[in-house]
């Protein structure tokens, strides 16, 4: 952090540094410049440099055309151009993982004894301190991602396939993958939070991102394989979901593109505005949830798999009860819809599940590093 106060050698006051929000970010975002550097690049790749190898091809596959074959190369052009700017299914993956790197490299330090002491022995409180890493993150992926579409822009421009409606659309694009990229971001930052080593907090990041929608999908399989009346159309709502950020955005990018193939019902959840609620709420459910955290924290949770004793049995049944309707579904299908072989194969999956996560909790990270 900044010091207040700097002196000359004999002692008088030289300048006085005021120790800002804006200082701290400064300096924080120095040791973060690679992060910066990676997401520019990145995006870099994506915007205008897929736009200038892809336009450029298709300009070449078209030379010498006659006006017909002109026309179609502009379309072509215009297509590509689109899909760029536009939502896409590939652009998500991207902000997935840009996410959970900037979530886990701002916060990762707590999981090491010897930064925590440093940064913890500071003057500044743990509000202060939350807010810089947690804004420097948002501030690393917003200014790269702009700088590099403003820049494909320009490329797109150059090749005659710019317009007012990819502009608007790009800007559409950039508000939603910002709300997902804060889902994402905070709950990298919660699976950090809960635990005391990064192989760890990879683990809880796969878990917190995907366990809504495993129960969901176990749901609806167990049910139509056991109940005769259940409904067919069920399975359908497993993608209604309330936590997953990946899921909405997905959702509704299918529908986007793929109208005729769904029903009204789904048409109907999975609006432009809906989504746009969905993201917003649980961009701020989970950021509160992160901040909540960070104050509880106790410092000498590094090097431990859970940071907070007290919810090891929570997270162990909710771990159980996934893995068990996991081996449910796995052994009843493989014994050929066997009832009793299905239950034979959660009782094994509970156990095998139980041992796993008894040695993930004993198991002592610090002395294996050591």
């Amino acid at each position: 952090m900044t010091l207040k106060n700097s002196f000359l050698a004999d002692g008088r006051e030289n300048k006085k540094i005021r120790n800002t929000f804006f200082s701290d970010a400064f300096e924080n975002m120095k040791r973060r410049n690679w992060v910066f550097w990676l997401s520019f690049l990145t995006f870099l790749c994506y915007f205008p440099g897929y736009l200038v190898l892809a336009l450029n091809n298709i300009r070449s596959s078209f030379e010498g055309a006659d006006a017909v074959g002109l026309i179609r190369m502009q379309q072509r052009m215009n297509e590509n151009t689109e899909t760029i700017f536009l939502l896409n299914g590939f652009m998500p993956v991207l902000i997935i993982g840009l996410a959970v790197l900037i979530g886990m490299q701002g916060f990762v330090y707590l999981h090491n004894k010897r930064q925590v002491d440093f940064y913890h022995s500071q003057p500044v409180s743990r509000k202060r301190r939350f807010l810089v890493l947690w804004f420097n993150g948002i501030v690393i992926f917003a200014v790269t991602y702009l700088i590099n579409m403003l820049l494909g822009m320009i490329v797109a421009a150059a090749f005659g396939c710019m317009s007012g409606v990819i502009f608007s659309g790009a800007m559409q694009g950039f508000f939603l993958y910002l709300l997902l990229f804060l889902g994402i971001y905070h709950i990298s930052i919660i699976a950090v939070l809960l635990t005391g080593n990064t192989l760890v907090s990879l683990l809880a990041i796969v878990v917190l991102l995907g366990y809504e929608i495993a129960i969901r999908a176990m749901k609806v399989v167990m049910a139509s394989s056991f109940f005769l009346t259940y409904g067919h159309g069920e399975e359908e709502k497993i993608f209604d979901t309330f936590l997953s950020p990946i899921v909405t955005i997905y959702k509704y990018i299918v529908l986007r593109g793929n109208e005729n193939r769904y029903s009204q019902y789904a048409q109907n959840t999975y609006t432009y505005d809906g989504t746009v609620v969905s993201l917003v709420v649980l961009a701020v459910l989970f950021g509160l949830i992160s901040y909540f955290l960070y104050t509880k924290r106790a410092s000498e949770s590094h090097g431990n798999s859970i940071s907070f004793p007290k919810i090891k049995e929570v997270l162990r049944f909710a771990l159980l009860l996934l893995i068990g309707g996991f081996g449910t579904y796995l052994i009843y299908y493989i014994a050929g819809e066997n009832v009793a072989l299905g239950i034979i194969g959660a009782v094994f999956f509970v156990g095998l599940g139980h041992a796993v996560i008894q040695l993930i909790y004993e198991v002592d990270f610090r002395a294996i590093r050591k």
